[in-house]
């Protein structure tokens, strides 16, 4: 008795491992415009190229475009401790070892830069 795999688009495979790494690298063709990621050096990382799990081990920043895309990311194991919610830029922030949206982070670093701010004025003016 022999066992076949058949991917999505009818592709057959002697092995399970083998179909899976086929209809995620299919897939992942179709979205990797709407996954964008660059690393902290400014450099993009196709996420069609390196795979999820490497996409998400390099990249600094990540902008997922669609629900699409958002979704397809939920539904994978991406070993990374959180959900997308929607689409949106995304950095990762060390501090708590997941992503978090930018916009967020960017008003965090703004209200510190205006801590920094106050205390300098203090100091330079006592």
């Amino acid at each position: 008795m022999e066992i076949i795999y058949r991917a999505c688009d009818n592709k057959e495979f002697q092995f399970e491992e083998e179909c899976l790494q086929y209809e995620e690298e299919q897939q992942l063709e179709t979205l990797k415009d709407e996954i964008v990621g660059v690393d902290w050096d400014g450099v993009f990382v196709d996420i069609a190229e390196v795979g999820v799990e490497n996409f998400f081990d390099t990249v600094a920043v990540v902008t997922i475009k669609t629900m699409r895309a958002v979704n397809f990311l939920n539904t994978y194991d991406i070993c990374i401790d959180m959900e997308f919610d929607k689409p949106g830029t995304w950095i990762y922030d060390s501090d708590c070892d997941y992503f978090v949206p930018l916009d967020k982070k960017r008003k965090e670093f703004m209200e510190k830069i205006k801590q920094l701010d106050t205390f300098k004025d203090l100091l330079e003016n006592h």
